[in-house]
């Protein structure tokens, strides 16, 4: 049966949507506002079913309660999010005859205002409660899955010191009584762990939290495909609804701390994050309490157990009481915190300030120096062990001490909390607080944060007078101890430094006498050279002229020419000399090697060439490099870098450089003596001696490695290697100083590092590293780490 309304102007003056459908779901009425609202006419929709002209609205709420009042015949009201157009309405369906009347109203903007409204309200009241963050911001999302669109919302906070987000609470929509358990069970999970976790399936997917965090900007997700729901996850896409994620940064004046999420039945824009943003700014509010309040507490509490502790670790009452003063007034925002001593005489109290703690643009208080009457009413608190606290001097009820009041006002103190204290032994201080200008109403927990800091500044002083004399004997005892070490160890290091020093001075003055020694006939043979190979040139030209003129000498000189072998004679004389002037460049290449290496004349910080420094000790030890009888060649493997003059003590760097050369050499005999009777093992190529020298430059850097493939050595002996006396050569053979010196050399003169590789077997590698410029003396003698450091530190200051 058909309903014929079209004739009725009084529906189409309706702003409402007003159309009938059908028991097949066809349109047999539209009223005008639903003709625009479908943008098409009547005559367009008439007769034709609404899932099929419309597929939007296929399988939504509309459609189930269609479905509904079909079959109950029971009229439905109801609220729907029309997807295409992003808008709510308020819908009716009620039957008609045969037919359903269907109305709605567009309730989006005013509905979306009224639930923000209620919103904005709840929250406010949450956060006002003044609970703890996990409870405050769990209850903000209870709150907010509430509402009609959410099924489910959660809440981020920024840690500052991993530098990231973490998922502090969450809520979502359950219905039934499995998914309860399920949720009980995750948000058990949640108390136990927040850090967000990428195997949290229940969790949002890290990367688009940390996007949000990034680009401190809004994101809105696609709508996620239905699934089955499984056991123990918490997925938001059930029930075969389509939900959109919505991700927004929480900013307080541009900084970061936190993200709200949330899943919503219709798709975030610029639109919803302009409505939400008041909610925003007042759930980072909310946060930003909560860290103050924490923070302040923990102040608190940090403050009590400092003060505990110095009272374990330390004897030193003055630090304890300064440092108390300081952080009381920090901690109750007070102008001045002062301690107070009271030297109780007959009838004549005396205060005296010994720490004090104040605003920079206060001056020192002046309360020690008042004559003792006027101290009145300060002095009686202190010796009755009583609390004074008053919130306002001129408004203070007890005028007993008119002298002491009027004090206080001169001094510009407006009010004052004073707390005494009483030692064992008898002594009376107390801590006092005050401000100097308006009222300053002292709360119940400041007094009680006063009054422990005042029990555990009491502890300190009863310690500090009865350990005072055993401290002092202790730290006597310790530091003659320390000083005879210290001294131990100098004389030490100073027998080692002489012995070595005298040997290094007596090996540079031989080498150098020798230099000079052989410097002075090379330069009279090379010398006398060019003019003998002058000489040598013109007698045979003279011979050649000779012959050019003389064809046909004397017989007597022709058999002497036959003899002599003139003709090779005068091809060879040039060659002969030409070695000569090789050899000679030869032996003052060594002189020159050998002054290198004694550097004499470079006894300060000078720029030097590292490779020259290294050739002129390879040329000092190639006799112990070459084969032997029993010995193979010591190979030297040279890796060098491109490096640039280093400003070092020339003369000590060849000096630690000869000692490690030197000791990889006798290790490498060593191997050689045990395989001397083992004639295939010296044919095996993997056994060659072998020495490899490598340099390279490190940032501000230079490293030099010297490794060597001989026996090694344990543990044991690695790490005595640099201890003075310290050597695993036989009797005579060493003296078990040059690493130590070395050591010495190369940290303390140079501020550079050195450490040795080796496991037994494997052979040993020495690296030093030492500054391109000299660090400043005290960065020096540390490691290499420490070096930098304080470097960069000093450098950025």
């Amino acid at each position: 049966m058909m309903i014929h309304l079209e004739n009725n102007s009084i529906l189409d003056n309706f702003t409402d949507v007003f159309f009938v459908l059908d028991s097949k779901g066809r349109f047999t009425y539209l009223n005008i506002p639903a003709e625009q609202f479908f943008l098409c006419s009547r005559a367009e929709l008439i007769g034709k079913c609404i899932w099929d002209k419309f597929p939007t609205l296929a399988k939504t709420n509309l459609e189930q309660q269609y479905s509904l009042v079909k079959s109950s015949q029971v009229s439905v009201k109801f609220e729907e999010f029309y997807e295409p157009l992003g808008i709510w309405f308020e819908a009716s369906i009620f039957p008609y005859q045969e037919n359903f009347v269907v109305s709605w109203r567009d309730l989006s903007e005013c509905t979306q205002k009224s639930h923000l409204a209620r919103l904005q309200a709840k929250l406010t009241e949450i956060i006002a409660a003044g609970e703890s963050l996990t409870a405050t911001l769990q209850k903000c999302t209870e709150i907010i899955v509430n509402q009609p669109d959410i099924s489910r919302a959660e809440i981020w906070t920024y840690n500052l010191r991993e530098k990231q987000l973490q998922l502090t609470a969450f809520s979502e929509k359950v219905s039934a009584q499995e998914n309860q358990e399920d949720y009980s069970n995750n948000r058990q999970n949640l108390n136990g762990d927040r850090q967000l976790s990428s195997s949290n399936n229940w969790c949002v997917d890290e990367n688009l939290i940390k996007r949000i965090a990034r680009t401190r900007e809004a994101y809105y997700g696609i709508p996620q495909q239905s699934q089955e729901r499984k056991k123990g996850s918490l997925s938001f896409d059930v029930s075969g609804e389509k939900s959109y994620f919505i991700g927004y940064p929480l900013l307080l004046e541009e900084k970061l701390v936190g993200a709200l999420a949330f899943w919503c039945d219709k798709p975030g824009n610029s639109q919803m994050e302009e409505a939400w943003s008041s909610l925003l700014k007042l759930i980072a509010i909310g946060i930003e309490r909560c860290w103050a309040k924490q923070a302040k507490a923990s102040h608190r509490e940090g403050l009590i157990f400092w003060l505990a502790n110095q009272i374990r670790n330390s004897l030193d009452l003055d630090t304890i009481l300064q440092t108390a003063v300081s952080e009381i007034r920090s901690l109750l925002q007070v102008n001045r915190c002062f301690y107070l001593w009271c030297w109780s005489k007959p009838n004549h109290p005396s205060l005296t300030i010994s720490h004090e703690a104040c605003d920079p643009q206060s001056k020192l208080s002046t309360i020690g120096d008042c004559p003792p009457q006027k101290l009145g009413l300060l002095a009686k608190t202190v010796t009755s062990n009583t609390i004074l606290c008053i919130d306002e001097i001129s408004n203070y009820s007890a005028k007993k001490d008119e002298e002491t009041i009027e004090l206080l006002t001169e001094l510009g103190i407006s009010s004052i909390l004073l707390l005494p204290l009483k030692t064992r032994a008898g002594h009376l201080g107390a801590i006092a607080c005050s401000n100097s200008e308006g009222k300053r109403v002292w709360k119940n927990e400041e007094i009680d944060i006063l009054q422990a800091v005042v029990d555990q500044l009491a502890i300190a002083i009863d310690q500090a007078e009865l350990f005072a004399q055993a401290r002092a004997t202790a730290l006597a005892a310790q530091t003659q101890a320390q000083q005879l070490q210290l001294t131990l160890q100098q004389l030490k290091q100073t027998q080692g430094q002489l012995i070595q020093n005298e040997k290094m001075s007596s090996l540079g003055q031989m080498i150098a006498g020798i230099a000079h020694e052989i410097n002075n006939p090379v330069n009279f043979i090379s010398g006398n050279l060019s003019c003998t190979s002058e000489y040598a040139e013109n007698a045979i030209a003279l011979l050649k002229l000779y012959q050019k003129h003389y064809p046909f000498p004397d017989p007597e000189i022709q058999q002497y020419v036959e003899d002599i072998d003139l003709e090779f004679l005068a091809e060879d004389l040039p060659k002969t000399i030409a070695s000569m002037h090789v050899g000679a460049n030869r032996i003052r290449e060594i002189v020159l090697s050998l002054r290198n290496f004694s550097r004499l004349d470079r006894a300060e910080m000078k720029p030097v060439d590292i490779h020259e420094g290294i050739e002129s000790t390879l040329l000092i030890l190639h006799n112990r490099l070459k084969e032997k009888a029993h010995q193979r060649e010591i190979q030297v493997i040279k890796e060098f870098g491109d490096l640039p003059k280093v400003e070092c003590y020339a003369g000590q760097l060849n000096q630690v450089l000869m000692n490690i050369l030197s000791n990889a050499i006798d290790a490498l005999e060593m191997t050689s003596d045990k395989q001397e009777s083992n004639l295939e093992m010296l044919s095996d190529s993997r056994l060659i001696p072998m020495i490899r020298i490598r340099t390279q430059l490190v940032e501000d850097w230079v490293r030099i490695s010297i490794a060597d493939n001989g026996p090694g050595m344990s543990e044991k002996i690695r790490e005595r290697i640099f201890d003075p006396f310290f050597t695993t050569k036989p009797v005579g053979k060493g003296t078990g100083l040059g690493l130590s010196i070395s050591y010495q050399i190369i940290v303390e003169k140079h501020g550079g590092s050195f450490e040795c590789i080796s496991a037994p077997g494997e052979g040993s590698e020495f690296i030093i590293q030492i500054p391109l410029t000299p660090l400043p003396e005290k960065m020096r003698g540390r490691s290499l780490e420490g070096a930098l450091g304080e470097f960069s530190e000093s450098e950025e200051g």
